[in-house]
């Protein structure tokens, strides 16, 4: 079979289309869920291909850099891959679930695909505030993800990534 360079084009045109999604389409910000605010907590502002990115931990390490961290973000297979060497999970999977976008660390993703259990510390959830208005108290709780069923995380195996 031959192909000409015209069809190798519409080929490799429709191809970058449907695997790479807008940047735009990611625009939010995100905060790990209610659950783990005490002892733990991100922030992720993404808008245009551009990033903001704060964290904290009650570990209290003292060579985390300071924060908020600022660069570009670019997405490939519904991977939003930050592009910062300082920031230690920099993949995150982004996947709707009842209604709700939440971005995965890829440990916690492999933990609800193989075992079904949602880990609050591993995801993030877009909320309607801005940064400096997320507080302990006022973040999302991943309860908004669970489905109702009984046992394990509450998510119907049907609802798991691929």
């Amino acid at each position: 079979m031959q192909f000409s360079k015209a069809n190798v084009l519409v080929a490799a045109i429709v191809y970058t289309t449907s695997c790479e999604c807008p940047q735009r389409q990611y625009d939010g910000i995100y905060a790990t869920p209610a659950e783990v605010a005490t002892f733990y907590g991100e922030i992720l502002s993404l808008h245009e291909g551009r990033f903001s990115y704060w964290t904290y931990s009650d570990f209290g390490d003292t060579n985390s850099p300071r924060y908020p961290l600022f660069g570009r973000f670019r997405v490939e297979w519904q991977f939003i891959i930050l592009e910062d060497s300082r920031i230690t999970s920099p993949r995150r999977k982004c996947i709707t679930l009842n209604k709700q976008r939440v971005l995965f660390r890829e440990d916690a993703l492999h933990l609800w695909q193989d075992r079904g259990v949602l880990y609050p510390g591993g995801c993030m959830l877009q909320t309607k505030r801005r940064p400096e208005e997320i507080r302990d108290t006022n973040r999302p709780s991943i309860s908004v993800l669970i489905s109702g069923s009984a046992g394990g995380s509450g998510v119907k195996p049907s609802q798991r990534p691929e």
